[in-house]
C-alpha cells in the first residue's frame, strides 16, 4: 500500500525523494519504493527518514 502520509509530508516539506534518499543514505529508487509502499525499511533507514522529516519513527506502521 502507497505511502500517501509519506510523500505529503515530503512535500510540505519541499523535499525531493533524492533529498530524503540522501539523507538517509539510500538511493532514490530505494526511497522510491519505500515511499511506494513496495519496500519497507530496515528499522535503521526508518529512524533516518523519521529523523530528517522529522516525525516518530514509532508511529510507523510496517
Amino acid at each position: 500500500m502507497k505511502r500517501i502520509w509519506l510523500k505529503e509530508l515530503r512535500k510540505q516539506k519541499n523535499l525531493t525523494q533524492g533529498d530524503v534518499a540522501f539523507k538517509a543514505t539510500i538511493s532514490r529508487i530505494h526511497y522510491t519504493l519505500i515511499e511506494n509502499g513496495t519496500r519497507n525499511p530496515s528499522s535503521e533507514v526508518a529512524g533516518k527518514i523519521a529523523k530528517f522529516l522529522k516525525f516518530n519513527k514509532d508511529q510507523w506502521n510496517f
